[in-house]
């Protein structure tokens, strides 16, 4: 009895629910087609097709990862900078700016190191080492400024 029961309200609502078919409208035709177009393209992007965007050098974004939104860089760009706030960069702009000044300022006019090779002498390496922390100071600062832009 509980299975002709169950049988017999299955085929019911089977029944109630074709009364009442749904009927497509043209906003859900437009967006099947938009949805439609979006997943064959990105199929067609797969390991077996050649496609532009794929190219490292002229759009290197990740799938959900963007380079840029509205306009603006994302962390993304940092690369393993991008858990790092904002502050702490400035810090390390800083901090890479001040070694890197010292080191040059040292070896070109507080200790001049040519005078010393000229004279038969070596190079104090440690000066030519903290000089190659000045340009990393700039990157650091422009790291420093997208996280300030993304609130970080």
């Amino acid at each position: 009895m509980g299975l002709a029961a169950a049988w017999r309200a299955r085929s019911s609502t089977a029944a109630g629910a074709e009364g009442g078919a749904y009927k497509e409208t043209p906003a859900d035709e437009r967006l099947f087609e938009q949805v439609y177009l979006q997943y064959t393209s990105e199929y067609m992007k797969g390991p077996m097709y050649w496609h532009k965007d794929k190219l490292q050098g002229s759009l290197p974004d990740y799938p959900g990862r963007p380079m840029i939104r509205d306009g603006k860089y994302t962390p993304y760009v940092l690369g393993n900078l991008k858990s790092f706030s904002s502050n702490e960069l400035a810090f390390l702009s800083m901090l890479f700016f001040g070694v890197g000044l010292y080191g040059n300022l040292q070896f070109n006019y507080y200790d001049p190191q040519w005078a010393k090779v000229d004279a038969g002498g070596y190079f104090n390496v440690s000066y030519i080492v903290e000089s190659l922390l000045l340009p990393i100071s700039f990157f650091m600062h422009i790291a420093c400024y997208i996280q300030k832009q993304n609130g970080k």
